[in-house]
C-alpha cells in the first residue's frame, strides 16, 4: 500500500512543459490554396485574357518598323605604327593608340558616341515612301520638339542612339550595326551615314596619330643625327692622330669609337625609315575598317512577335489574377474576424478619397 501511494505521488509531481509550436489550425494547406484559386476562378481566368488582349492590340496597332544591317571588321594596326611605338618605348615615350583602339568593342562604343551621331543631326535625308518623297533632318523625321535648339538636338541624338544597335562577335571580331526606323530607305541611308562617319573618324584619328608620330620621329632624328656626326668626328679625329695602331690600347679605343658610330648609324637608319612611313600614313586616306556586308534597304518589315508578347502577357496576367484572388480572400476573411479594423479602414479610405477630390483643403490642413 505504501509503495503504491508513493508511486502515485511521484506521478503527480511530474511537470509537463507547455507546447509553444504552431497551432495546427493556423497552418495553410495546399488544398486551401487551391480552393482560394478555384473560388476566384473568374478573376484568375479573366485577368490574363484582358492583359493578353491589351498587349496584343497595342503591339498590333504600332507602326511597322524596318531594320537595315551592316557588318565590318576593324583592321589591325600597321607595321609602321608598331615600329614607331617600339622606337618611342626605347626612349621612354608612350605613343597613344595600338591594339586597344582596333578592338571590336571600341567600335561598338564609338558608333553610339557623340563623335559619330552629332554630324548626322544636321544632315538632310531624302527618300521615297509610299509613292511620295520625304525629306528632312532626323529631328523633323522623328518629330522631335523642344523648348530650345539645344534641347531638340539632345533629344534627337538620344532618339538616334535608341534606333542604332551594335553587336560584336569575339571569335571573328565582326561588328554588326543595325538601324531601325519607320521607313526602309531611311534605315538604309542612316546605316550608310553611320559607316561613313565611322570611316571619317578613323581617317582623322589615324592621320593625327601619324602626324604626332612623324613629329616625334623628326625630333629624335635630329638628336640622333647630331650624335652620329659627333661619333664620326671623334673617330675621324682619332684616326688622324693615330695613323699607325701599334699598341693594343689604341686598337681598343678605335673599336670602341667604331661601335659607337655603328650603333648611331643603325638608329639613324631605323628612324629614317619610320619617318618616311609616318609621312605616308599622315596623308593616307584608305579606310581602316573592312565592310563585310553593306547596308541595304529592307524589303520586309520587322516581325511584331505577337505570339511571344501574347505568351508573356498571359503569364503576367495569370500572376496578377492569382495575387488578386488571394488579396480578395484576405480582405473577406479579415472583415469576418477583425470587423473593427476594417471599419476603420473603410472610414480612412473614404476620408482619403475626399482629400483627393479637394486637395486644396488637404494642403491647408
Amino acid at each position: 500500500m505504501d509503495e503504491a501511494r508513493e508511486g502515485r505521488e511521484g506521478q503527480q509531481e511530474v511537470i509537463r512543459e507547455p507546447y509553444y509550436g504552431p497551432d495546427p489550425s493556423d497552418e495553410i494547406s495546399l488544398i486551401e490554396l487551391i480552393n482560394v484559386v478555384l473560388k476566384n476562378r473568374r478573376m484568375v481566368v479573366v485577368t490574363p485574357l484582358i492583359v493578353f488582349v491589351l498587349v496584343v492590340a497595342y503591339a498590333f496597332l504600332q507602326p511597322r518598323t524596318y531594320t537595315s544591317s551592316a557588318s565590318f571588321t576593324p583592321q589591325s594596326s600597321s607595321g609602321s605604327q608598331s615600329m614607331a611605338a617600339g622606337l618611342a618605348a626605347q626612349f621612354g615615350v608612350s605613343i597613344p593608340g595600338g591594339e586597344n583602339a582596333q578592338s571590336p568593342q571600341f567600335y561598338a562604343n564609338l558608333i553610339t558616341s557623340r563623335e559619330i551621331l552629332s554630324p548626322l543631326l544636321d544632315a538632310t535625308f531624302t527618300f521615297a515612301a509610299e509613292e511620295e518623297m520625304i525629306s528632312g533632318t532626323p529631328a523633323e523625321l522623328f518629330e522631335i520638339e523642344g523648348d530650345s535648339p539645344g534641347q531638340v538636338r539632345e533629344k534627337t541624338r538620344e532618339a538616334l542612339k535608341d534606333r542604332v544597335s551594335v553587336s560584336t562577335d569575339r571569335e571573328t571580331g565582326l561588328v554588326t550595326l543595325s538601324v531601325q526606323t519607320l521607313w526602309p530607305e531611311f534605315s538604309h541611308q542612316l546605316a550608310a551615314s553611320v559607316l561613313e562617319q565611322l570611316n571619317r573618324f578613323n581617317l582623322e584619328t589615324r592621320q593625327s596619330q601619324a602626324s604626332a608620330e612623324r613629329g616625334f620621329i623628326e625630333r629624335r632624328l635630329e638628336v640622333v643625327q647630331d650624335s652620329l656626326r659627333a661619333a664620326e668626328d671623334a673617330l675621324e679625329d682619332f684616326l688622324q692622330k693615330n695613323r699607325q695602331l701599334d699598341s693594343p690600347q689604341l686598337q681598343f679605343v678605335q673599336d670602341r669609337l667604331q661601335r659607337r658610330v655603328t650603333m648611331q648609324q643603325q638608329v639613324y637608319t631605323t628612324l629614317s625609315q619610320a619617318y618616311e612611313q609616318a609621312s605616308i600614313d599622315e596623308v593616307r586616306d584608305t579606310p581602316v575598317i573592312t565592310v563585310v556586308e553593306q547596308p541595304e534597304s529592307p524589303a520586309i518589315p520587322d516581325r511584331r512577335r505577337l505570339l511571344l508578347k501574347g505568351i508573356l502577357a498571359l503569364m503576367v496576367g495569370g500572376m496578377l489574377g492569382i495575387f488578386g484572388a488571394f488579396g480578395r480572400e484576405f480582405m473577406v476573411r479579415g472583415r469576418d474576424t477583425d470587423s473593427d479594423e476594417f471599419e476603420e479602414f473603410d472610414r480612412l479610405k473614404q476620408a482619403t478619397f475626399q482629400d483627393l477630390k479637394r486637395p486644396w483643403r488637404f494642403i491647408k490642413g
